[in-house]
């Protein structure tokens, strides 16, 4: 009879496993990733799959070399290729074990896409599912994101598998020690204590064990499981978010309008997965100002985030709106009449086309929202009209400026220096924002036809 750690990891691959592709194996030749190893090569003889291994050498211990080399010479000798990787931290000052990670994870996806791999695998198990919790709890986590590691996901475009996530450490040596295997590498820094996972496995939990009375890896196990409980069913609940979606030249937007009233658990998860997609980091008291905004239907509530790469975005609410602006918004400025031209305000240009047409031809009109997409097209009678920038305090027709027009048609405040206005005779004669005209009226057969364009030439 099989033991149940491989009829585990058996129908871990039955569910998950495509034959004709290959899989890429995590290796640090530690006891976990060499269980993993010789579980996989005993369902090899079942599913008869191609196994490629890779194993990253950090160069924090003298022996590491070493071992990598007699890591390289046991895995060829399973007929299996093998892929390695010196890290080197010239410069590197703060952050190693975050230098470390990004290193490691360039190096995976390297083969990964050079080779087609079907999946990455992990040997992590249930002893570290437990730290991951605790460590989520210790930083101040929410509970949705509680949930520690899954048997599947996906990074930077990379499927993850961890087969052995629910078995225990105990789990993994007895079936080592059963088959007679014995793990080449002793890596000294999972317990070094400057690190802080070792940190967490050597003292943190052993002393909460201790003070405790009883043992606290399973029950964060279970904390786990129940939180992606949870992930999943909000999840679940905010894909009707993110089908509000509206693509433009400037970045995204999602109009939540229609889903009014907002649930808050909902919104905050919104918000975080927002920010996951656009690889920000939002900090806690930024999650509440744009969950807040949304929930009380704000205007012009807004936070600056930082990318991964050390860029920059903003973030916009703005009456049930969630703006996210990849680009630098321009503002065209001029003072001349409305004819076909160019303008350009940075990286940005706008193109301007104005054609006589019959009235009879179909009228078409626009708003903030065709202007946020790049493309504008309106009609208007055929006039003399001239283009102006600096039109903030202008009239309209009825004494009403321009702004309080903007207000009462919901233009978001941050997008409304972006276009200059169509006047006539020292008024606001035609809005672009709204496509609203002010006090317009056909005086002959003809309408002047306008389109307008705006691109990023950089791009």
């Amino acid at each position: 009879m099989k033991d149940p750690l491989f009829l585990q990891v058996c129908q871990f691959l039955q569910n998950n496993l495509d034959p004709q592709k290959p899989i890429l194996l995590a290796y640090s030749g530690g006891i976990d990733s060499f269980a993993l190893l010789h579980l996989l090569l005993e369902c090899k003889k079942k599913f008869l799959f191609d196994l490629h291994v890779a194993h990253v050498d950090h160069s924090w211990r003298g022996e590491s070399s070493k071992e990598a080399r007699a890591l390289q010479s046991q895995i060829e000798s399973l007929g299996l290729p093998f892929y390695i990787e010196t890290l080197s931290f010239e410069g590197v000052k703060n952050n190693w074990e975050e230098v470390a990670r990004e290193k490691r994870i360039e190096f995976f996806k390297k083969i990964y896409e050079e080779k087609n791999m079907q999946a990455l695998l992990f040997a992590h198990h249930a002893d570290d599912q437990a730290e991951t919790v605790l460590k989520r709890i210790f930083e101040g986590s929410d509970l949705r994101f509680l949930g520690g590691m899954r048997q599947t996901s996906s990074l930077r475009g990379m499927t993850l598998w961890r087969p052995m996530l629910r078995s225990r450490k105990k789990d993994l040596c007895s079936w080592l020690e059963k088959k007679d295997l014995q793990a080449l590498v002793d890596d000294s820094t999972n317990r070094d204590t400057k690190y802080l996972r070792a940190r967490f496995r050597e003292n943190t939990i052993p002393l909460l064990e201790e003070q405790f009375g009883k043992g606290i890896s399973l029950n964060l196990v279970r904390l786990g499981a129940r939180a992606q409980e949870v992930e999943d069913y909000v999840r679940r609940k905010v894909d009707k978010y993110f089908s509000t979606a509206c693509e433009g030249v400037f970045g995204v937007y999602y109009d939540l309008n229609p889903l009014y009233p907002l649930e808050k658990l909902e919104v905050g998860f919104f918000i975080k997965e927002v920010s996951e997609k656009e690889g920000l980091f939002l900090s806690y008291e930024q999650r509440e100002t744009l969950e807040t905004g949304l929930l009380t239907l704000a205007s012009n509530c807004h936070v600056s985030a930082s990318q991964v790469e050390g860029d920059q975005k903003k973030l916009f609410v703005d009456r049930g709106r969630l703006f996210v602006i990849r680009e630098d918004i321009p503002s065209f400025t001029c003072h001349t009449p409305l004819s076909s031209l160019e303008l350009q305000s940075g990286k940005w240009k706008l193109w301007l086309s104005c054609k006589v047409q019959d009235k009879s031809r179909e009228k078409r009109g626009c708003d903030w929202k065709d202007v946020w997409k790049g493309k504008v097209y309106a009609h208007l009678p055929q006039k003399k009209y001239e283009l102006i920038s600096d039109f903030r305090g202008s009239l309209l027709h009825k004494s009403r400026q321009i702004h309080h027009f903007w207000n009462d048609n919901k233009v978001p405040a941050f997008f409304r220096q972006i276009l200059p206005c169509i006047v006539e005779d020292q008024r606001v004669a035609y809005d672009l924002l709204t496509g609203k005209p002010s006090h317009l009226q056909a005086v002959n057969e003809e309408m002047l036809f306008i389109s307008l364009e705006i691109k990023n030439i950089e791009n």
